[in-house]
């Protein structure tokens, strides 16, 4: 068996892995990168790029919708698979480039599937053996699954971006900001969209007013919400697939996907080997630097309980490189008020913490909320009218 040694070993080719990757082999390190798929991970492959440009789209035909009241005489026609050809070719060059800069870095990449045979040594393909000084385990998630009668009927975002038509019908399942996004884009082109959520309103993470605008907005535009609703069976029948729920009712839908969150994709690297803990049986647990419970082995991104951005992948995997190969010593990642924006139509920009939270920390009597309400005059000519809200939440 052929083998290797690395300063820095990165496990997994997502935004963060290569970011740290790159940014280590700057400073002189051999840095080995070992990926079992494309090159970008899940935002490039299936996630922020082919979800934003299926955004795109959708914004597109919004206009033209809107376009009459502005003295335009539109009629168009819009075929969905010259889209998808056309995304895909854009997500192929850009894992040529992703390529290309790792080449240019230094970093050599193998590919292949990586599991760990002690706690410095990963085996690639049971045919190469790799020794590491420091490990970076960026591996990803993997959509979370549920274990009812019909489960073999769902589908997950991942299948949303393989789609070579649009179904007349689709059941969300989840009330995150995936089953948002795309239930947003199913509605805007023609697919009758319905979100079935555990509470009562979507996205808990988020300000509760705001989100409840949002739920409001996108119900007024023609995505159905199906409150407090757990689905409990799928069955296939003539009509198409038929949802039940735990509150009694079912409806027929043409697609179904699961959206209910992501867990660590760690299932083949054999952790226990690495002395690598677990958060439960979901993430990667890691501490304030990003370290593992081997402290030799670190993990960033969706495979841990922090932040699942892929700008805060990229940031905490080149500030760890600076950290071990730069001297940076007190270098590490800040994962308080980061922006984040959802987008759905209309799309959601947050940064901070909500009113209940600010509640919860200061007291009641020491937060102030501003508001602001009003129609943007884009949509003044015509009759389709779309709120803009914005909340100003100050302590003290």
């Amino acid at each position: 068996i052929e083998s290797k040694h690395a300063d820095y070993l990165v496990i997994g080719g997502g935004s963060g892995g290569i970011a740290s990757a790159r940014r280590a082999a700057k400073y002189g390190a051999k840095v080995i990168l070992v990926e079992f798929s494309r090159l970008g991970g899940l935002c490039v492959n299936n996630g922020c790029v082919p979800k934003k440009v299926c955004w795109n789209a959708a914004h597109i035909l919004e206009g033209i919708n809107l376009s009459k009241e502005y003295g335009f005489d539109t009629s168009v026609s819009h075929t969905w698979a010259t889209l998808k050809a056309n995304r895909d070719a854009y997500i192929a060059r850009l894992n040529g480039i992703y390529a290309k800069l790792l080449t240019n870095s230094g970093v050599e990449v193998i590919f292949g599937r990586a599991r760990f045979v002690g706690p410095d040594i990963i085996s690639v393909n049971d045919s190469l053996l790799i020794t590491a000084t420091n490990i970076l385990i960026a591996t990803g998630s993997k959509p979370r699954v549920i274990d009812i009668p019909g489960k073999e009927h769902f589908l997950t975002s991942d299948d949303f971006f393989a789609l070579e038509t649009l179904p007349s019908s689709a059941l969300l399942i989840g009330s995150g900001y995936i089953s948002c996004e795309l239930a947003c884009v199913f509605n805007t082109f023609g697919t009758k969209a319905s979100i079935a959520m555990r509470e009562d309103y979507p996205l808990i993470a988020y300000d509760r007013e705001v989100t409840t605008k949002l739920m409001e907005q996108m119900s007024k535009d023609g995505v159905t919400f199906l409150p407090s609703s757990n689905i409990v069976e799928i069955r296939k029948t003539d009509e198409g697939l038929h949802a039940f729920f735990d509150n009694g009712q079912n409806f027929v839908y043409e697609k179904i996907f699961l959206n209910i969150g992501r867990d660590a994709y760690v299932d083949d690297l054999n952790l226990e080997a690495a002395g690598v803990q677990m958060v439960g049986l979901r993430k990667v647990q890691v501490d304030e630097y990003e370290a593992t419970t081997n402290p030799h082995i670190y993990a960033i991104g969706d495979v841990t309980k922090k932040l699942q951005l892929t700008p805060i992948a990229i940031a905490a995997g080149r500030k760890l490189a600076e950290r071990l190969f730069n001297g940076k010593l007190d270098l590490k990642q800040d994962y308080t008020n980061v922006p984040a924006v959802i987008f759905t139509h209309p799309p959601l920009g947050t940064v901070g913490i909500t009113e209940e939270q600010a509640k919860a920390q200061y007291g009641d009597d020491n937060v102030k909320v501003y508001r602001s309400s009003f129609t943007n005059m884009f949509f003044s000519l015509s009759e389709h009218k779309e709120l803009t809200f914005m909340k100003l939440i100050c302590a003290g």
